[in-house]
């Protein structure tokens, strides 16, 4: 009986542990995405704001 209850805390114990790591792989993924498309903004802004530069008030489209 004990056998029994120690596998099933272990059973559990591993399928919780596996869930927490794809939960922190999920969370990483979505922050990594957010932080990619930021940068991507930064990056058109820049560009943007060098045309304004050399081109005075005309932007290159």
């Amino acid at each position: 009986m004990l056998k029994i209850i120690k596998f099933f805390l272990k059973l559990i114990l591993t399928i919780f542990l596996i869930f927490v790591l794809l939960f922190v792989i999920y969370v990483k993924e979505k922050y990594y995405v957010i932080q990619l498309s930021v940068i991507r903004i930064t990056k058109i802004r820049n560009e943007y704001s060098l045309d304004f530069k050399s081109y005075g008030d005309t932007k290159k489209l």
